[in-house]
């Protein structure tokens, strides 16, 4: 029996959920298939298909921003891959949409490549990926803290509270994945991406109406929802370098939370 959990979604999985101890507590197979986030939600689904099976289970866990994804979006993690490795994904685009990227030119990054190639006192070391894999896809460089509180509680997530239209792109794109999903016997979640319990979305009317909407669009989809959002914001002290990424004592304690909200769907070995 290959049946396995699948976590899917944004750096916040690869930093956020431990899928050894899925594994360990559920008796199967777990993996952590947390990507870039810009590379975008249907480049990241699209590779994960081959790789499901019937009876996997998978858990989508998305940052806030993927709600507002556009296929012409100029993220350039997203248009590297879909003019190189994924240009199967862009076939498949609406054709005005594979015109808008082709004519695609993100003058914002030649702008700030030039700045910062001339710029002597800039610190270019800030673009090395520091991501170091185990070999089930989970995050183990982020041991420490490496963010203090006073830089959380300044910058609240402008996602959630800036109106969220949930765009017609990822309506479609979740959509088709989920009857793709369907044919083949995988059972869908979605969950709630672990970020900072910032005070600034305490009362905060916008806040309160965007996870409404949120979840309307899951029970929309008949997506079962695993937990509440309040469930995966957490404290400072279990971030490690940003309002996404947890250190290691935050995703023990995120993904224990996690196996709680799977444990009536998921039968123990």
């Amino acid at each position: 029996n290959n049946r396995k959990v699948i976590v899917a979604g944004g750096s916040n999985v690869a930093y956020g959920v431990d899928s050894t101890q899925i594994e360990e507590f559920f008796g199967i197979k777990a993996v952590n298939y947390g990507c870039m986030v810009g590379l975008g939600p249907e480049i990241i689904l699209e590779s994960l298909k081959p790789n499901l099976i019937s009876r996997d289970i998978l858990i989508m866990c998305w940052e806030y921003e993927t709600y507002l994804f556009d296929r012409r979006n100029q993220n350039l993690n997203y248009l590297g891959m879909i003019f190189g490795p994924q240009t199967k994904v862009c076939e498949n685009f609406p054709f005005s949409d594979r015109i808008m990227l082709n004519l695609s030119f993100p003058t914002y990054l030649i702008r700030r490549s030039i700045f910062h190639a001339y710029n002597p006192w800039y610190d270019l070391s800030i673009y090395e990926c520091g991501w170091d894999f185990d070999s089930s896809g989970n995050v183990r460089s982020n041991k420490i803290s490496k963010i203090e509180e006073e830089e959380l509680v300044r910058s609240p997530l402008k996602s959630l509270l800036d109106e969220i239209v949930i765009s017609q792109d990822l309506d479609d794109i979740f959509s088709d994945f989920l009857a793709f999903s369907l044919e083949q016997n995988v059972e869908v979640f979605a969950t709630w991406p672990n970020t900072f319990a910032n005070p600034a979305y305490i009362n905060n009317k916008t806040y309160l109406e965007n996870l409404k909407k949120i979840s309307n669009f899951w029970r929309k989809l008949d997506v079962p929802i695993l937990g509440k959002p309040e469930g995966a914001m957490l404290p400072a002290k279990y971030f490690h370098d940003s309002a996404y990424h947890l250190n290691a004592e935050g995703t023990k304690s995120r993904t224990e939370n996690l196996i709680k909200e799977l444990q009536p769907w998921v039968p123990l070995k």
